[in-house]
C-alpha cells in the first residue's frame, strides 16, 4: 500500500491507509488503484468495511471518511454493496467517465435529521436558479473602496497576525495559520480595507499518486472567511471568485477543482453557484443513483465556528468547475 501524509492544515488530506484527524473523524484516500470494475468494487467495498470497524472500535471516531478515484459505472455498484457514496467529483484531462468518489459513514448520533435534508435541498435548489457572474470582481471592489491581493508565502510571518481572526472558526493556532500562509501548495487571495484583512479564499494543490493513474492534480478551494464587520457585501463571492480564476489561469493542467461549502451560510452556497461551480448534488441520476435525496451533502463533516450552525459539526455542500 502507498502511504501518504500531509500537513495539519491541509484539507484535502492524502492519507492512505486513513488516519485519524480533527473533528472525531478517521479520514483516508484510496490510491492503491482506481476503481473501474465490479471486482474492484467488491475489492474496495471489502477494505471499506474493515476500516468502518476500525473505526468504529477507535474511541472518539464516529465519522470514516475514504475518498477514491472511481469509473462512474462503479458508484452504483459500491452503492449496492452497502458503501455509502456520497457524492462525486469528475475529473478532465484523463480516461474518460472517471470521478474522484467520497464514501463516509457515520455513526448513528453523527447523521443529519429529515428536516435537516430538506432545508439543504431547498437551499441547493434555489442557489441553482439563481444567475452566473463571474467577471466584474475587481470593479466590485473599487466602488467599496476595497482591494485584492495575493499571499506571497515570504510573507506568512508579517501576514499571521492580520489573517489570524479570519481563520479562527477553523480553530486554527497562529502557528497553523502562519504554516497555511507560508504553505507553497496554497494560492491565498485576500480583500484589504486598508491595511486591514477583511476577507480571504485559498485554494489548496496536491498531487496525488493513484496506481494504474499517475499522478492526479487536485485543487480544493477551501478555508474561506470574512470578518464579521464585512459580512453581507459579497466578498466571499469576489474572493473566491478571483482565486479561481486565477488557479484556471495558471493550473492548465489540474483535473479537479471543487469545494465543500458550508450549508448553514446560504451566502457562501449562492456565492459557489454564482461564480460558475455545479453542485455534486444534481448528478445522483447520472450515476445510478437517483432516489440517493442525500447525494453531494457531506453529513455532518467536521466543525466550523460560523455563528449560524447549532449542532456539533457542519454539512457541506460538494461543487465543483466544469473543466
Amino acid at each position: 500500500m502507498t502511504e501518504q501524509r500531509t500537513g495539519q492544515t491541509s484539507s484535502i488530506g492524502a492519507v492512505w491507509p486513513p488516519a485519524e484527524t480533527s473533528h472525531q473523524r478517521m479520514r483516508g484516500f484510496y490510491t492503491d488503484q482506481v476503481v473501474r470494475t465490479p471486482a474492484d468494487a467488491a475489492r474496495f467495498a471489502t477494505i471499506f468495511h474493515e476500516q468502518h470497524e476500525v473505526a468504529e472500535r477507535t474511541a472518539g471516531v464516529d465519522r470514516l471518511s475514504i475518498r477514491l478515484v472511481a469509473h462512474a459505472s462503479a458508484l452504483a455498484v459500491l452503492d449496492y454493496m452497502g458503501v455509502g457514496v456520497e457524492g462525486a467529483l469528475p475529473l478532465a484531462r484523463t480516461e474518460p467517465n472517471l470521478v474522484v468518489a467520497y464514501t463516509a459513514a457515520n455513526q448513528e448520533g453523527r447523521r443529519m435529521s429529515a428536516e435537516h435534508l430538506a432545508n439543504h435541498r431547498e437551499l441547493l435548489s434555489a442557489a441553482a436558479l439563481r444567475g452566473r457572474s463571474l467577471n466584474g470582481h475587481s470593479h466590485k471592489l473599487q466602488t467599496q473602496n476595497l482591494s485584492a491581493h495575493g499571499v506571497n508565502p515570504s510573507d506568512a510571518d508579517a501576514l499571521t497576525a492580520a489573517f489570524a481572526p479570519l481563520y479562527a472558526p477553523f480553530d486554527y493556532s497562529e502557528a497553523d495559520v502562519t504554516e497555511l500562509l507560508a504553505n507553497q501548495n496554497n494560492t491565498i487571495v485576500y480583500v484589504a480595507d486598508g491595511e486591514r484583512v477583511v476577507s480571504t479564499a485559498m485554494a489548496e494543490h496536491a498531487t496525488v499518486h493513484v496506481g494504474g493513474l499517475g499522478d492526479m492534480h487536485m485543487v480544493e478551494i477551501t478555508e474561506a472567511s470574512t470578518h464579521a464587520d464585512y459580512r453581507g457585501r459579497g466578498l466571499y463571492k469576489t474572493a473566491s471568485g478571483l482565486l479561481v480564476a486565477r488557479v484556471l489561469a495558471e493550473n492548465q493542467d489540474v483535473n479537479v477543482v471543487y469545494g465543500e461549502s458550508n450549508l448553514a451560510q446560504p451566502g457562501v452556497i449562492y456565492a459557489a453557484h454564482e461564480n460558475g461551480r455545479h453542485f455534486s448534488h444534481f448528478d445522483a441520476s447520472a450515476y445510478d443513483l437517483g432516489d440517493r435525496t442525500d447525494f453531494g451533502i457531506l453529513q455532518q463533516n467536521f466543525h466550523i465556528a460560523d455563528g449560524a450552525e447549532t449542532r456539533q459539526f457542519n454539512d457541506f455542500a460538494l461543487s465543483y468547475v466544469r473543466l
